[in-house]
């Protein structure tokens, strides 16, 4: 098996003889409590980060100790000790984002030919390593996601008519963007929704942000948008050419 780290495979001379990790990230039960009740009130979970083991041998090699050690840390340090990508060849097109646990024992690979090492993922989600990018050119298009967590969406409309007002929701769950200002045909508008920006011809303009915006992501299975334009005092279907992109989560 390979792996890479930071974009990196891991040294010649290690060979990958087993991984472990959790299938699901360590889950915390949230209950509340009051008095005089039986049981407790069930507030949901809370879900902490996910560890990823690695089981190591060292390899006969030509290298001096200190030249190994060397070239290991140096792939463990990844992207200057902080957080970075982590890919397994049996896991293609998917990668993690880890940084080295803090009870790794590498020197036990020199002493006695193997260890394990840990990686901690804060974040315990897999993330598609290619962005998918989808185009649309109707009022109302739909969205199948295979993905097993919520996926931000990255959406780029280009205004087919002055408009004052646009309006783009998400069926299923309900909530929508909508953004307040004086369009013009041609312009364009991005509405990042996971970092929670918008821009018009390529400048930030969060002041068009109406106060019941709540951000737009995908779920597991169909998502159905609509996109409205303000005439005649109320919200009309506007076709418009979109772009949506995403990056699938698991």
């Amino acid at each position: 098996m390979s792996v890479k780290f930071n974009g990196v495979l891991v040294p010649d001379f290690i060979r990958i003889v087993g991984i472990s990790f959790s299938t699901v990230s360590d889950i915390s039960i949230q209950e509340s409590s009051t008095p005089n009740r039986i049981g407790n009130y069930d507030a949901g979970i809370e879900r902490g980060a996910a560890m990823y083991t690695l089981d190591l041998q060292l390899i006969d090699s030509s290298k001096s100790i200190f030249q190994m050690k060397r070239e290991l840390k140096a792939w463990l340090k990844g992207d200057n000790w902080k957080v970075s990508k982590l890919e397994f060849e049996d896991n293609p097109g998917k990668y993690l984002l880890a940084r080295l646990g803090s009870d790794a024992e590498i020197n036990d690979l020199f002493t006695h030919g193997e260890t394990s090492i840990a990686f901690h993922c804060s974040d315990p989600r897999e993330y598609d390593t290619d962005l998918t990018e989808l185009s649309y050119s109707e009022s109302d298009f739909n969205v199948p996601y295979e993905g097993l967590e919520k996926a931000s969406t990255v959406l780029t409309v280009t205004v087919p008519e002055a408009i004052p007002r646009i309006r783009i929701e998400h069926s299923q769950s309900g909530k929508s963007v909508t953004l307040t200002g004086s369009f013009v045909q041609g312009d364009i508008i991005l509405i990042d929704n996971d970092k929670k920006l918008v821009k018009v011809n390529d400048k930030i303009t969060m002041k068009l942000v109406d106060y019941s915006t709540e951000w737009l992501y995908l779920d597991t299975g169909d998502n159905d948008f609509k996109i409205y334009k303000f005439g005649s005092g109320n919200f009309e279907p506007l076709n418009a050419e979109i772009e949506l992109t995403y990056r699938g989560v698991d």
